[in-house]
């Protein structure tokens, strides 16, 4: 067999990782949402019946980066569905990733529903990439739980991102 000199094993080395990495660098959008347990008017005027009342979404875009945060709900300033966006920088857009693989979110599913929690409705996450995985649950979850990290860091960059978020939201 042959040896490989230091600059070949480092090649091989670096290939590898990022072979590790594609999983992660291959997601295009990421989110959270959130539906109320209140009773829903199917045809609310200007709201969308089948939507979440709230969405908090980073994805890619032509020009780089940018979260949104959709408001399916009626609130102070908000009378019909609405996006609310703001830009994201790389080494933001790189910080979900990281918890994007370190919670698995592209295959993470729940081992154990909850116990129902009356009137608590319906909170989820979607990972979208090569592949669309998404997971829903009726119960609020550990805080420990791998996508309370994602939720936590959209919520938390859409605050500081957002100008024009509704105060209800910040």
């Amino acid at each position: 067999m042959k040896k490989l000199v230091p600059a070949a094993a480092l090649a091989l080395l670096f290939a590898a990782s990022l072979r590790a990495d594609e999983g992660a660098s291959a997601v295009t959008e990421m989110s959270w949402f959130y539906t109320s347990g209140e009773p829903r008017i199917p045809e609310r005027d200007g709201f969308e019946a089948k939507e979440p009342d709230i969405r908090y979404t980073a994805r890619k875009t032509k020009d780089g980066f940018e979260i949104v945060v959709r408001v399916n709900t009626p609130m102070e300033g908000v009378k019909i569905t609405t996006d609310f966006a703001g830009p994201l920088t790389q080494e933001e857009w790189d910080s979900l990733l990281k918890i994007v693989k370190a919670g698995k979110l592209e295959t993470w599913t729940l081992e154990k529903m909850p116990e129902p929690a009356p009137d608590w409705g319906t909170m989820g996450y979607t990972v979208k990439g090569k592949e669309e995985h998404r997971e829903t649950w009726d119960a609020p979850l550990e805080e420990k739980a791998p996508p309370m990290a994602l939720v936590k860091a959209l919520t938390d960059l859409a605050k500081r991102k957002i100008e024009k978020l509704p105060k209800d939201l910040k």
